[in-house]
């Protein structure tokens, strides 16, 4: 766990700079785009996910690391364990935007929050798709993976209001078949953390036996 957290930080050293290109970004988003909250929630954390994958593999970062008493075990570990802030990060920034627009005297309105927060938990599921990918086909792949998954932001944007409708239908008849619908969300929450930790266990095979 310390190296993963040394690992990370790493990752945060790599990306400062991408940092202040997220400032002209959140400035349009509160200027011009108010209605893609969802977009504003998703596309910074997966583009600092994208981002920090990209400077491993172009500046042979992944190669040193192997070369130094690391496991690969906490290699990957450590791009997994990065997912809590990347979202964190999402959040915050969520929240700066609501208190710009609040200011600036816009209004938010409450089905936008439960897109906001469908939208942040999706992310560590892109994020669990990418990034197997991403140690499979390696650099020379890299820059077609990224095209798709910003593509399917893009779209998941558009249709987060129909994911919000489901979730509502689900609740509901989750309410109908249990008589504690907390077994729902129970099962919901296990399912989730699987699907995350099948990925794990997916990226750690491929780059266990991958020739960096």
């Amino acid at each position: 766990m310390y190296k993963s957290i040394h690992l990370i930080r790493k990752d945060f050293v790599l990306i400062r700079r991408f940092l202040l290109f997220l400032v002209p970004y959140y400035i349009y988003m509160a200027t011009m785009s108010l209605h893609l909250y969802s977009l504003l929630a998703t596309l910074p954390p997966l583009m600092l996910l994208i981002n920090s994958c990209t400077q491993d593999s172009q500046l042979r970062i992944q190669r040193l690391l192997v070369s130094l008493p690391v496991r690969r075990k906490e290699l990957v570990f450590s791009k997994y364990l990065a997912l809590l802030p990347y979202t964190l990060f999402g959040a915050i920034s969520i929240l700066l935007f609501y208190l710009v627009t609040t200011v600036s005297g816009h209004v938010i309105s409450s089905t936008s929050w439960q897109e906001i927060g469908i939208t942040l938990a999706i992310f560590p599921l892109l994020a669990s798709i990418y990034l197997p990918l991403n140690y499979w086909l390696g650099a020379k792949g890299a820059q077609v993976v990224n095209i798709v998954f910003m593509l399917a932001v893009m779209l998941l944007s558009e249709s987060v209001q129909n994911l919000v409708n489901l979730l509502s239908t689900l609740t509901r008849v989750s309410e109908g078949l249990l008589s504690n619908h907390t077994l729902f969300y129970l099962f919901s929450g296990l399912l989730y953390i699987g699907l995350i930790g099948c990925s794990y266990f997916i990226s750690l095979r491929i780059f266990v036996q991958k020739d960096v």
